[in-house]
């Protein structure tokens, strides 16, 4: 019994460590990876907030619609 108690503490031990290396991995991933892409991504202004004082207008021209009877059969 005392050597399955033994096992079981080292395997606690072992996988403690495993779990704080994986979270460190995560932790970089997220913070080093993740945020600055999605910083650098939100300078490409895809809403077109940011005036132009070239553009005369801002209206965006209408995209033709498919109105046929197959192009009605699909969703979207």
């Amino acid at each position: 019994m005392k050597t399955i108690l033994k096992i079981f503490r080292a395997w606690k031990n072992f996988a403690h460590k495993i779990a704080r290396a994986q979270t460190w991995l995560l932790m970089f991933i997220i913070f080093f990876l993740i945020v600055p892409l999605f910083n650098i991504l939100r300078f490409r202004d895809p809403l077109k907030l940011r005036l132009n004082k070239k553009a005369v207008s801002y209206w965006e021209p209408k995209k033709k619609l498919n109105t046929s009877l197959e192009g009605m059969k699909l969703p979207y």
